[in-house]
């Protein structure tokens, strides 16, 4: 089923959210081997392009000595800031201290995990990794979750490039239609940190869906990005009524 999200997410990406028959045939001889050149359709095609400049970008360290998860991550941030057209939406400067600490804040069990809904390029995905692998961690206990096909691959790529793929994870679908695999995959009660970082009007939705499936952990974090939406005030609400149901023990965090 995943793989076939993958393919209708990179379809949508090529020709458009309405799979225009003209360009469908096309994509359709281009994944069966033919040679056809593809080009994203429509608003994508600048954003896509972007991507390109950004793993040329990362990959012209691969040479130097010693290139780790790090080098990946400031090569992301330096691309960010050389200029109003490579501007990247990533969680970076105070925002990723933030989390970091929110991340920290406790140790996981040995089957919890952690999940980040809306991965991009996969900068924090891959920071939250390194930081699993630093205290030890060799099974997969991060997860991002990601709607596009093409942020999914990039991201996958990079955390490839700092050799994090035993540690963390990128899944592409939306949330829905996801995260019941990460709940048999980590079981009831299995969710120790999340941090959404996707559409903010759907916070609250996303916060009581999970809520739903049992997968919230006895003592949790869930911290929020792109906040300044009604989503967000009924995420907290939401994650303090969670609380008192359960007598768990929640922090709930607006970056």
């Amino acid at each position: 089923m995943g793989d076939r999200v993958l393919e209708t997410q990179m379809e949508i990406a090529l020709v458009g959210p309405a799979l225009r028959p003209q360009h469908l045939a096309e994509a359709r001889a281009a994944s069966a081997g033919a040679r056809v050149q593809l080009k994203p359709a429509g608003s994508t095609r600048w954003r896509y392009h972007k991507l390109t400049w950004l793993l040329d970008e990362v990959e012209s360290f691969l040479s130097d000595a010693g290139f780790s998860a790090f080098t990946a991550l400031r090569s992301i941030e330096n691309f960010g800031k050389m200029g109003a057209i490579q501007w990247l939406k990533i969680a970076g400067d105070t925002k990723v201290y933030i989390i970091e600490s929110s991340f920290m804040q406790r140790s996981l069990g040995p089957s919890q995990v952690h999940v980040e809904f809306g991965c991009y390029v996969g900068y924090t995905v891959t920071r939250l990794g390194q930081l699993q692998h630093r205290v030890g961690r060799r099974t997969p206990s991060v997860f991002s979750l990601e709607r596009d096909a093409v942020h999914a691959v990039v991201a996958r790529h990079v955390l490839d490039l700092g050799r994090l793929r035993s540690v963390a994870e990128v899944r592409c679908g939306l949330v829905p239609l996801v995260t019941p695999r990460m709940l048999e995959e980590a079981g009831a009660q299995g969710l120790g940190f999340l941090f959404m970082d996707h559409r903010g009007t759907r916070f609250h939705r996303e916060f009581a869906h999970l809520e739903a499936l049992d997968t919230w952990s006895v003592v949790a974090c869930a911290t929020v990005d792109n906040c300044m939406t009604p989503g967000a005030p009924q995420f907290t609400l939401g994650a303090y009524a969670h609380t008192r149901r359960r007598h768990a023990g929640m922090v709930a965090k607006r970056v």
